[in-house]
Protein backbone atom coordinates (compact mmCIF):
# COMPACT_ATOMS: atom_id res chain seq x y z
CA UNK A 1 0.00 0.00 0.00
CA UNK A 2 2.94 2.28 0.76
CA UNK A 3 4.47 1.81 -2.14
CA UNK A 4 1.15 2.16 -4.39
CA UNK A 5 1.02 6.01 -2.54
CA UNK A 6 4.29 6.96 -3.48
CA UNK A 7 4.27 5.29 -6.74
CA UNK A 8 0.48 7.70 -7.18
CA UNK A 9 2.63 10.76 -5.53
CA UNK A 10 6.13 10.38 -7.91
CA UNK A 11 4.03 10.29 -11.07
CA UNK A 12 1.91 13.29 -9.44
CA UNK A 13 4.69 15.53 -9.37
CA UNK A 14 6.78 14.20 -12.37
CA UNK A 15 3.84 15.39 -14.46
CA UNK A 16 3.94 18.81 -12.91
CA UNK A 17 7.59 19.39 -13.88
CA UNK A 18 6.84 18.60 -17.39
CA UNK A 19 4.04 20.26 -18.36
CA UNK A 20 5.90 23.30 -16.79
CA UNK A 21 7.90 25.82 -19.91
CA UNK A 22 11.61 27.26 -19.02
CA UNK A 23 11.47 30.78 -18.34
CA UNK A 24 13.15 32.47 -21.20
CA UNK A 25 11.30 35.15 -20.47
CA UNK A 26 12.55 36.44 -17.41
CA UNK A 27 15.92 36.28 -18.65
CA UNK A 28 14.67 38.65 -22.02
CA UNK A 29 13.44 41.03 -19.61
CA UNK A 30 16.46 40.81 -17.65
CA UNK A 31 18.89 42.22 -20.38
CA UNK A 32 16.32 45.05 -21.36
CA UNK A 33 18.74 48.08 -22.58
CA UNK A 34 17.61 51.35 -22.51
CA UNK A 35 18.03 53.55 -25.61
CA UNK A 36 19.83 56.35 -25.22
CA UNK A 37 17.25 59.02 -25.88
CA UNK A 38 15.30 58.07 -22.87
CA UNK A 39 19.15 58.42 -20.63
CA UNK A 40 19.51 61.93 -22.16
CA UNK A 41 16.09 63.12 -21.21
CA UNK A 42 16.46 61.44 -18.00
CA UNK A 43 19.52 63.55 -17.45
CA UNK A 44 17.77 66.18 -19.85
CA UNK A 45 14.87 66.38 -16.65
CA UNK A 46 17.30 66.76 -14.29
CA UNK A 47 18.68 69.48 -14.57
CA UNK A 48 15.69 71.45 -15.75
CA UNK A 49 14.64 70.28 -11.54
CA UNK A 50 17.72 71.38 -10.26
CA UNK A 51 17.77 74.75 -12.10
CA UNK A 52 14.20 75.11 -11.14
CA UNK A 53 15.50 74.97 -7.59
CA UNK A 54 17.96 77.69 -7.80
CA UNK A 55 20.87 75.40 -9.72
CA UNK A 56 24.34 76.28 -8.82
CA UNK A 57 22.91 77.97 -5.14
CA UNK A 58 20.60 74.85 -4.45
CA UNK A 59 24.49 72.78 -5.25
CA UNK A 60 26.26 75.43 -2.78
CA UNK A 61 24.09 74.90 -0.18
CA UNK A 62 25.88 73.84 2.98
CA UNK A 63 22.09 73.24 5.44
CA UNK A 64 18.85 72.79 5.32
CA UNK A 65 16.30 72.85 7.95
CA UNK A 66 12.43 71.78 7.26
CA UNK A 67 9.78 72.37 10.35
CA UNK A 68 6.27 71.08 9.76
CA UNK A 69 3.07 69.49 11.03
CA UNK A 70 2.21 65.56 10.46
CA UNK A 71 -1.23 63.64 11.61
CA UNK A 72 0.14 60.63 12.75
CA UNK A 73 -1.90 57.23 12.03
CA UNK A 74 -2.35 55.17 14.67
CA UNK A 75 -4.94 52.51 15.25
CA UNK A 76 -7.29 54.45 12.52
CA UNK A 77 -6.65 57.28 15.06
CA UNK A 78 -5.21 60.73 13.29
CA UNK A 79 -2.76 62.37 16.07
CA UNK A 80 -1.13 65.74 15.08
CA UNK A 81 2.28 66.18 15.76
CA UNK A 82 5.24 68.05 14.49
CA UNK A 83 8.52 67.49 13.08
CA UNK A 84 12.33 68.97 12.19
CA UNK A 85 14.84 67.55 9.89
CA UNK A 86 18.16 69.53 9.70
CA UNK A 87 20.46 68.25 7.14
CA UNK A 88 24.26 69.85 7.14
CA UNK A 89 26.57 67.61 4.58
CA UNK A 90 25.86 64.21 5.51
CA UNK A 91 25.03 64.57 8.91
CA UNK A 92 21.44 65.12 9.71
CA UNK A 93 18.81 64.93 12.96
CA UNK A 94 15.45 64.23 12.36
CA UNK A 95 12.17 64.46 15.23
CA UNK A 96 9.12 63.94 15.34
CA UNK A 97 7.64 65.11 18.71
CA UNK A 98 4.22 63.22 19.35
CA UNK A 99 2.10 62.91 22.21
CA UNK A 100 2.15 58.82 21.44
CA UNK A 101 5.59 58.13 20.89
CA UNK A 102 8.80 60.34 19.93
CA UNK A 103 11.00 59.92 18.04
CA UNK A 104 14.40 61.43 17.46
CA UNK A 105 17.06 59.98 14.58
CA UNK A 106 20.49 61.69 14.68
CA UNK A 107 23.70 60.23 11.98
CA UNK A 108 27.15 62.13 12.53
CA UNK A 109 28.29 61.12 9.89
CA UNK A 110 29.68 57.73 10.85
CA UNK A 111 26.96 56.36 12.99
CA UNK A 112 23.01 56.26 13.39
CA UNK A 113 21.37 56.85 16.61
CA UNK A 114 17.53 56.47 17.29
CA UNK A 115 15.90 56.96 20.89
CA UNK A 116 13.03 53.88 19.63
CA UNK A 117 15.76 50.85 20.66
CA UNK A 118 16.28 48.72 17.14
CA UNK A 119 14.28 50.79 14.86
CA UNK A 120 16.16 53.05 12.12
CA UNK A 121 14.47 55.27 9.41
CA UNK A 122 16.37 55.21 6.37
CA UNK A 123 18.85 57.82 5.91
CA UNK A 124 17.16 61.21 5.42
CA UNK A 125 19.93 62.62 3.04
CA UNK A 126 19.54 60.03 0.81
CA UNK A 127 15.84 60.30 -0.48
CA UNK A 128 13.71 63.31 -1.43
CA UNK A 129 15.12 67.01 -2.07
CA UNK A 130 18.18 66.82 -0.84
CA UNK A 131 19.48 63.72 -3.74
CA UNK A 132 18.74 66.85 -6.20
CA UNK A 133 21.89 68.47 -4.81
CA UNK A 134 23.90 65.32 -5.64
CA UNK A 135 22.40 65.44 -9.30
CA UNK A 136 26.38 64.76 -11.60
CA UNK A 137 28.33 63.87 -8.40
CA UNK A 138 30.05 60.62 -8.79
CA UNK A 139 27.76 57.56 -7.72
CA UNK A 140 24.76 59.17 -8.26
CA UNK A 141 22.97 57.91 -10.96
CA UNK A 142 20.41 59.72 -12.76
CA UNK A 143 17.93 56.98 -14.86
CA UNK A 144 14.62 57.33 -16.83
CA UNK A 145 11.42 55.93 -15.12
CA UNK A 146 10.44 52.52 -15.33
CA UNK A 147 7.25 50.69 -15.37
CA UNK A 148 3.83 52.33 -15.75
CA UNK A 149 6.02 56.07 -14.73
CA UNK A 150 7.09 56.06 -18.17
CA UNK A 151 4.11 58.16 -19.37
CA UNK A 152 5.25 60.64 -16.66
CA UNK A 153 7.67 63.41 -17.56
CA UNK A 154 10.55 62.52 -14.61
CA UNK A 155 13.42 60.50 -13.75
CA UNK A 156 14.73 58.69 -10.64
CA UNK A 157 18.35 59.19 -8.84
CA UNK A 158 19.94 56.29 -7.47
CA UNK A 159 22.18 56.91 -4.82
CA UNK A 160 25.42 55.14 -4.25
CA UNK A 161 23.87 53.39 -0.99
CA UNK A 162 20.88 51.67 -3.40
CA UNK A 163 18.29 54.06 -2.38
CA UNK A 164 16.60 56.03 -4.84
CA UNK A 165 13.72 58.68 -5.50
CA UNK A 166 11.22 59.04 -8.67
CA UNK A 167 11.13 63.22 -9.30
CA UNK A 168 8.41 63.77 -11.59
CA UNK A 169 7.83 67.29 -13.80
CA UNK A 170 4.80 68.82 -14.08
CA UNK A 171 3.55 70.68 -17.18
CA UNK A 172 3.58 74.19 -17.13
CA UNK A 173 -0.13 75.04 -17.93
Amino acid sequence: MKYTIIFVFLVACSTTLFGQQPDSDKTALSAVVVPASEEVAAMNFAKSAVAAHGGEKLRAMKSLVVRGSLDLNVFNQATPATFVTAISGDKYSFIINSPLQPLKQVFNGTDTYSSIQGFSLPPVTSLGFPVLQHIGDKGYVVSPLAGDKKKKNGFRVTTPEGYYTDFFLDEKK
